[in-house]
């Protein structure tokens, strides 16, 4: 069964999806042999001009404990937006206590997406994404799941923390098409387990660039990356995993973002409360460091999570200006 809070769909549709709460949606429901279950709190297949800004979304997923036996999964989402046109826009949203709750592992293991994109010139911005570990044993869980053409995400605050078998990511670019651009995003993963926990990962590196020389043609850059590996390994470039330095080198991007590990930079010293999904930067610790000033501008994205201009200093992420200037 499809389970949606919000549904937004039409040829040349522009829907705006704002100022909403969507929480308490639950599906029991278990895939069958034609279908995923999926269970989503805002899903728009407009392709028109999209607006999704605002929005709250908690306490959404499956409480299936059943394992599928098909080629099909339970899958939940906080934000899905698809096929969504350029001049788009993504922001300001916060998606907090998404679940799954079925034994399915390896192929058939639940699939938690806080935010889905496969537009084209979306621009994805001052968004909080949390995920504490109220899933099942082994879910794939992504923070951002980027999919599209020529879209921007800056300014996003994404947290993964728990603990499972399957590997889980912040970001995942599983697009291979030119123009994507990141800016200014904390990517914090502090999931452990046995499986491969990134801040971002790219299986392809096709238009994944970087220029140490000529930074404005990075993919990414600005960013902060925390983790919690003990391998040290901090993100996935075509097959292989890297420690921050080794990344650099292999992408010639990221020349002025940063990265640390978690057991240096607590998830409770950098974020506000990360048990609500607050992941404004805490002004009152010192952690506010990493974020404060690290940024760049982004001329598309002006105005902070609350709404409010932004000063020409640049923080990271996406935090509340009247707790964070």
């Amino acid at each position: 069964m499809f389970l949606f809070g919000i549904y937004a769909t039409g040829t040349g549709a522009a829907p705006i999806v704002r100022d909403n709460i969507v929480s308490g949606l639950v599906n029991s429901s278990t895939p069958n042999a034609t279908r995923n279950a999926q269970t989503v709190g805002i899903f728009t297949a407009a392709t028109g001009l999209v607006t999704v800004t605002g929005n709250q979304l908690s306490n959404i997923g499956n409480s299936s404990t059943t394992a599928p036996t098909s080629t099909f999964y339970h899958y939940v989402s906080g934000i899905y937006v698809t096929g969504a046109a350029t001049g788009s826009l993504v922001a300001r949203n916060r998606v907090a206590g998404l679940f799954s709750s079925s034994t399915g592992t390896g192929s058939l293991a639940d699939r938690i997406l806080l935010l889905y994109n496969d537009g084209t010139g979306v621009t994805v911005a001052n968004n909080q994404l949390s995920s504490t570990g109220a899933t099942a044993a082994a879910p794939n869980l992504y923070g951002l799941y980027e999919n599209g053409t020529g879209n921007t995400y800056a300014y996003n605050a994404v947290y993964l923390a728990g603990t499972g078998s399957s590997s889980t990511y912040a970001l995942y670019r599983n697009s291979t098409t030119a123009g994507l651009v990141l800016r200014n995003n904390i990517l914090y993963n502090e999931r452990s387990g046995s499986g491969l926990n990134l801040a971002l990962t790219t299986p392809s590196t096709t238009n994944f660039v970087g220029s140490p020389a000529n930074p404005g043609t990075n993919t990414a850059d600005y960013n902060l990356y925390i983790n919690a590996n003990s391998s040290s390994y901090v993100n996935q470039y075509g097959g292989s995993v890297y420690t921050f330095a080794a990344y650099k080198a292999a992408t010639g991007g990221d020349g002025s973002s940063l990265s640390e590990q978690a057991s240096v930079l607590p998830s409770a010293s950098l974020f506000t409360n990360t048990s609500t999904g607050d992941l404004s930067v805490n002004p009152a610790s010192p952690a506010a460091w990493y974020a404060n000033g690290t940024g760049t501008q982004v001329a598309s994205v002006g105005t902070d999570y609350a709404g409010t201009t932004r000063s020409t200093t640049v923080a990271a992420g996406a935090p509340t200006s009247a707790r964070w200037k």
